[in-house]
């Protein structure tokens, strides 16, 4: 299925829950027959886990930065010889992607009987087995072009899995109060390290994807699910910056660090709304009042990656990513892409040049059609608009128009039947869409949530969606969910 919401240049992409994975190393799936969690996707999705969300702002109360630096969790962790003897590989040498699995496999076992015991960032027990967890030189592999792309790209798939899997214990564990934010604020750039040696593998291999290749469609679609992780990365990490506590000065001094090797390579593979989004809100923290002592690094940060995006914005017309001639052989026709005149509050009124219905959305949109058929053979006309916040929301709203008017009748319920089958919690009841009975499903995943309406009025089947990381995005995705359904109107009724 068609993925409206990408920007800025049209790219399917995925609409089931969970997202399924780009890239697969030698054997790369159509994301829209996967399942399963992200994949390139790693890097992202969880740095909401612990207060880079949705909502701007932190569930720790905001410290005054010239006030004295907030002190860790106490040092519970063990010794480097017992994590060895719980399947931890030797510390004393970079890990392989198996050495890496082997350490997320035996941290869960340990983080799940006794979080407190995790390794700690400069601890004097377990110091340089967490240096090993998130050292940079563990990524080398990933950069010798000697091999070839596709084994390299798998196994580095791998091992961002297994760091992924890591960074979720420990972020379940820094809610629970046994680590703290010296020890998120390098798994933070452990993140944004791994996403640039995943970055410069998906650069190498773009080149040798052949247009010819029945496999291409694919493998564009998990270039910009790709990209929209990285979106959701520099989100949670321009958040990061504000949250002090659990995060003191010498935290977001070493992340800062990272951050100007990292972002403005990542900053040039965002689509141009989500380039214009971050160099808004880094000139924003600029003059935030919470990072006056870290001044002078936020400012070279911002000038960084403005450089890099303005570079960027210069080769857009050779940027890789599915054109329009491709969308047509999926039946796609694009009306307007990445339109829309944003209010003060970032919201476009958006109106289906097809379709003619209207509805709020948090951004820019795309407005697109698809022709197919349905499974009966029956041919079907499918109006949409969307678009996806610079976090990872997904807005949209598709009209199905069936001239039969014969729509299945289990409607959302058979969704629910099988998300709930894979592990999802749903929910399902009754509403009101612009005056019609309409069903409304929730489904909160293991990586992604969303909300989701349809109704029926005449020959067309309506379905308005949210979708969203699964972890709980505070009061604003709520109300804008809420905001999104509320300002949708039928098309006018035809003059007679």
């Amino acid at each position: 299925m068609f993925d409206p919401g990408h920007l800025p240049v049209p790219e399917p992409g995925c609409l089931v829950f969970p997202l399924s994975i780009p890239f697969e190393g030698e054997n790369m799936r159509n994301p829209r027959k996967a399942s399963g969690s992200t994949g390139i996707h790693w890097f992202g999705i969880l740095l909401v886990a612990w207060g880079c969300s949705l909502q701007v702002g932190s569930a720790f109360p905001q410290a005054d930065p010239a006030r004295e630096e907030p002190s860790g969790p106490v040092d519970r962790s063990l010794t480097p010889e017992e994590y060895v003897k719980l399947g931890l590989p030797g510390h004393e040498k970079a890990w392989s992607t198996a050495e890496m699995v082997a350490a997320s496999k035996a941290l869960a076992a340990l983080a799940q009987k006794e979080p407190q015991s995790l390794p700690r960032y400069q601890s004097k027990r377990s110091g340089q087995v967490f240096a090993r967890i998130t050292a940079a030189e563990n990524l080398a592999p990933f950069r010798d072009q000697s091999p070839p792309i596709r084994p390299r790209l798998a196994q580095a798939i791998e091992f961002g899995r297994a760091a992924n899997n890591i960074m979720k214990l420990y972020a379940e564990a820094f809610q629970r109060g046994f680590v703290g934010g010296s020890d998120m604020a390098e798994l933070l750039a452990m993140d944004l390290r791994n996403a640039v040696a995943l970055t410069r593998l998906a650069r190498e291999l773009i080149p040798t994807i052949q247009k010819d290749d029945p496999k291409y469609l694919a493998r564009m679609e998990g270039l910009a699910i790709m990209r929209r992780g990285l979106a959701t990365t520099f989100s949670g990490v321009l958040i990061t910056l504000t949250e002090r506590p659990p995060y003191s000065a010498q935290d977001l001094r070493r992340l800062l660090a990272t951050m100007q090797e990292t972002l403005p390579l990542l900053a040039q593979e965002l689509v141009p709304e989500h380039r214009r989004v971050v160099v808004a809100r880094l000139q924003a923290l600029e003059t935030d009042p919470r990072l006056s002592d870290l001044r002078a690094e936020v400012k070279s940060l911002s000038k960084s990656v403005l450089d890099a995006v303005a570079k960027a914005g210069k080769a857009d017309s050779d940027r890789p990513g599915l054109r329009l001639e491709d969308l047509k052989k999926l039946g796609i026709t694009m009306h307007r892409s990445q339109t829309g005149d944003p209010d003060a509050s970032g919201w476009c009124l958006a109106r289906s040049t097809g379709g003619h219905f209207t509805v709020m959305l948090p951004g820019r949109f795309n407005d697109s059609m698809q022709t197919g058929k349905a499974d009966d053979g029956v041919d079907l006309v499918s109006h949409a608009l969307a678009t996806t916040t610079l976090e990872g929301a997904k807005f949209m709203v598709f009209a199905v128009i069936r001239p039969d008017r014969k729509f299945p009748s289990s409607g959302l319920d058979k969704l629910a039947q099988n998300l709930k089958k894979q592990g999802s919690e749903v929910e399902l009841s009754k509403v009101q869409m612009a005056g019609l009975p309409a069903a409304e499903l929730k489904v909160k995943g293991p990586d992604n949530s969303a909300v989701m309406r349809s109704f029926q009025a005449g020959d067309t089947q309506y379905m308005l969606m949210v979708e969203y990381p699964s972890i709980p995005l505070g009061d604003l995705i709520t109300k804008s969910t809420k905001k999104f359904f509320e300002s949708f109107t039928l098309p006018p009724e035809p003059k007679k």
